[in-house]
């Protein structure tokens, strides 16, 4: 992993018997893993808080790690089943890790999936969530003639649906085919490149709510004068939508193309006008966008 520049992170379940009375048993465990092998991340899993008690005991249990490696552990914490703490209660205590949706299952749909992200991050900084992206091509024949299906979408669009929060390839990435190797690489170097602002900056919901057939996206505040947009044309009749974005009523911006899984050619967006809105065109079903703005004055 040190060779391949790659930090390890490990799934763990804590101890849930007698309201997690084996609690500093667990903290020397983590502690260990972590000293030993500079394990610094940590998926909690497998939770089953029964009572006050053993409340208590499980957030004892994770200050406690904290604390002791000076706030260099970092938890991800399942809420996907069982009673667990949830989006309103403790989440300072890591990332929430959403989802749990499969194509095994016929369950995982990519408009779904960005609708919920949307949704929370009206509420909660959006790098406060993880979010799968799985691989679209598995299990076809769950979906039928389904026009929603994952297959029917870019293994970048899934990637860049969840791309304000924090990506999870939840996949044998080994089983994806060569074509869909690259794409996804190129996606995620461009979004290494601008993480950081990224998860810096403040996410805001723009456009319509995901369902399949909309104009969605996200505004990216990096700071009075910039940021980016991420925007989603869905499977949807008209190419063209206006958005309105945030605090930028009195001027316009300069626009700075970064990714798109369609050709540069295929998109147009306009300048700002006073009331701040923007008219995008993307000539594509399930296509995106990502680009830069910059403000300047009218």
């Amino acid at each position: 992993a040190e060779k391949n520049n790659i930090n390890l992170g490990l799934w763990f379940s804590p101890d849930s018997s007698h309201d997690f009375k084996n609690w500093k048993k667990d903290v020397s465990t983590i502690l260990h893993l972590y000293e030993k092998y500079n394990i610094k991340y940590f998926k909690m899993d497998g939770i089953k808080v029964r009572s006050k008690k053993g409340e208590v005991n499980l957030i004892k249990l994770m200050n406690k790690v904290l604390e002791n490696s000076d706030n260099q552990i970092t938890f991800n914490l399942d809420i996907t089943a069982e009673k667990r703490f949830g989006y309103l209660y403790e989440k300072q205590l890591g990332t929430i890790f959403v989802e749990n949706r499969y194509t095994d299952h016929g369950n995982y749909y990519p408009h779904a999936t960005l609708r919920n992200l949307w949704q929370l991050s009206k509420i909660f900084p959006a790098n406060k969530f993880q979010f799968e992206v799985l691989n679209n091509r598995r299990n076809k024949q769950n979906y039928e003639n389904d026009l929603l299906a994952p297959a029917n979408y870019s293994i970048d669009y899934l990637f860049a649906s969840v791309m304000v929060s924090n990506p999870l390839l939840w996949m044998e990435l080994s089983n994806l085919n060569e074509q869909d190797k690259k794409t996804l690489a190129e996606i995620i170097k461009v979004y290494k490149i601008e993480r950081d602002e990224i998860y810096q900056g403040e996410v805001l919901p723009i456009g319509e709510l995901s369902d399949g057939i909309s104009f969605s996206g996200f505004q990216i505040k990096k700071d009075e004068q910039s940021g980016f947009l991420l925007l989603f044309r869905e499977y949807t009749k008209s190419a063209e939508f206006i958005y309105q974005l945030s605090d930028i009523i009195e001027n316009r911006i300069d626009i700075q193309f970064i990714y798109a899984n369609i050709p540069k050619s295929d998109i147009r967006i306009s300048n700002v006008v006073n009331d701040g809105k923007i008219k995008v065109c993307l000539s594509k079903k399930r296509s995106f966008v990502f680009v830069k703005y910059t403000m300047r004055n009218s």
